[in-house]
């Protein structure tokens, strides 16, 4: 960790949450608020990716969930919380401005909402929503392109009923912010939306 305190500036530091389903275009603003404003990046999923790729197994949704759902039984619901409150922590005094992907519990919110207070960042939790047609048309196209298994119109559906993904409508109501994506592709005036809603608090 760096030596130096993230009370470098005159401005607070913050947080910034994005929770929506799959292939809403949550990974598309992490990585454009990383790149113009070199923001810490940080996704729930990240300890699960890294358990399946230590046992060489593929890093489906599918595979991800279940894992999910396996760590939580065995650890309790708070688990991916309560690594995620750790990690954040461990960066805290290095990072100006962090930008979380990935929530999919109320539980989640309520620790990052706790984590922004007690290390007086200005928190943001947006909601990036999009139609489910539209969301599978850009999964399919992903995995099209990183020459992964592309699942069905209906394994999707399935994977929407998940319990996690089920959560989703109580993290809505717990944003400030709820942007809806609509286009296939990404789209300037998605980022600008993303970017209009940050900006102020820098």
């Amino acid at each position: 960790m760096s030596a130096q305190t993230h009370r470098t500036t005159d401005t607070m530091p913050l947080l910034v949450m994005l929770a929506g389903p799959t292939g809403s275009g949550k990974t598309t603003a992490r990585r454009f608020l990383e790149e113009k404003y070199q923001a810490f990046g940080a996704r729930f999923s990240d300890t699960l990716r890294a358990k399946l790729r230590a046992e060489g197994v593929e890093e489906t949704k599918a595979n991800l969930q279940e894992r999910s759902t396996k760590e939580r039984e065995r650890h309790g619901d708070t688990y991916l919380a309560r690594l995620m409150y750790d990690h954040l922590h461990e960066h805290d005094m290095a990072e100006e401005f962090m930008v979380v992907e990935g929530i999919r519990m109320p539980h989640d919110v309520e620790m990052l909402r706790t984590f922004a207070r007690e290390t007086s960042r200005v928190f943001i939790p947006i909601y990036i929503d999009a139609p489910s047609n539209v969301r599978f048309t850009r999964r399919d196209l992903q995995l099209h392109m990183t020459g992964q298994n592309r699942p069905s119109w209906e394994e999707f559906e399935e994977s929407e009923r998940n319990e996690c993904e089920a959560r989703l409508d109580a993290v809505r109501s717990m944003c400030d912010v709820v942007i809806e994506n609509k286009w296939i592709l990404p789209e300037e005036g998605f980022l600008k939306r993303i970017d209009d809603e940050i900006r102020p608090s820098l």
